[in-house]
């Protein structure tokens, strides 16, 4: 193992997931590590704590292709792995703190890998915004023996529980642990109450979406838009009433029009909902 793998556990951590690499066309996108960096033949057994523990990938090395934590809701269909020797594992989700702390947010597959190479299992395990990928095990070889900066791992024992208190870190390291995650989008979102502008006769329509992606409103009389969005939360989609509908609102002061909102996450899926949204004009 590298000698500068391990450190004390001092450190505050603070998780982004605010950069989402293109998706391939299956529909999905990959967060944790890029799987480049060479593993160690050096098994790692739970440095500075007891076995089995649980090791968390925190931040993967400069130029990683892939967000180290999820940066929206979805399910996880696979976890990959880079390994330099047989090892057993069982891979997890975890959502940290603000601090290093840490609770479990999901438990994988638990399977023997055959040895070095890169692998990969089936999973079907639902992910939240900001979690991690991890794995619980007594000795794995999924580290780098040479630790590019940007890399991060924090280590628990007792491994950690899904739903249990957060718990501190028994040490932290400056390297990436080398597992990742292919996780598929959630396309659900909330429509929310409009806020109606009566003086011009429009419209703000909230969202709330799931992730990452480009919501977009449409329908008969009304002005289509598209927005971005950076990340989970709410949007506020305009609602503009033209031609006809808007010399009728001018006319009458009130109509209902009927919106579809389309919301397409990054690297997932479309998905649509209709509304009717009453205008009002006074």
């Amino acid at each position: 193992m590298h000698p500068l793998r391990v450190t004390l556990a001092i450190a505050t951590l603070v998780v982004a997931a605010t950069t989402v690499s293109p998706a391939p066309a299956s529909g999905s996108i990959t967060i944790g590590s890029d799987l480049r960096l060479v593993p160690s033949p050096i098994a790692d057994t739970c440095i500075l704590s007891i076995p089995p523990c649980t090791e968390v990938l925190a931040g993967a090395h400069d130029g990683n292709r892939f967000p180290a934590a999820s940066p929206t809701d979805g399910t996880v269909t696979s976890f990959g792995i880079r390994s330099a020797a047989a090892d057993t594992v069982t891979f997890r989700l975890a959502r940290l703190n603000s601090s290093t702390k840490a609770t479990g947010a999901g438990t994988g597959p638990t399977t023997t890998l055959p040895g070095r190479g890169k692998f990969s299992f089936p999973a079907h395990l639902r992910v939240h915004v900001g979690d991690v990928v991890g794995v619980d095990t007594s000795s794995v070889s999924a580290y780098p023996d040479d630790c590019p900066g940007g890399g991060f791992s924090l280590t628990y024992h007792p491994t950690l529980v899904d739903g249990g208190p957060f718990r501190p870190i028994d040490a932290n390291g400056i390297c990436e642990l080398l597992v990742n995650a292919k996780v598929q989008p959630a396309n659900s979102f909330e429509l929310k109450t409009p806020k109606r502008n009566q003086n011009n006769g429009t419209a703000k329509l909230p969202v709330l979406l799931p992730g990452p992606g480009r919501v977009a409103v449409s329908g008969k009389g009304v002005k289509g838009s598209t927005e971005r969005a950076p990340e989970a939360g709410k949007v506020k989609l305009p609602i503009k009433p033209r031609g006809k509908v808007k010399r009728h609102l001018r006319n009458r002061g009130k109509v209902k029009v009927k919106v579809k909102i389309t919301f397409r996450p990054v690297g997932g899926h479309s998905r649509s909902e209709s509304k009717t949204v009453k205008l009002i004009r006074r």
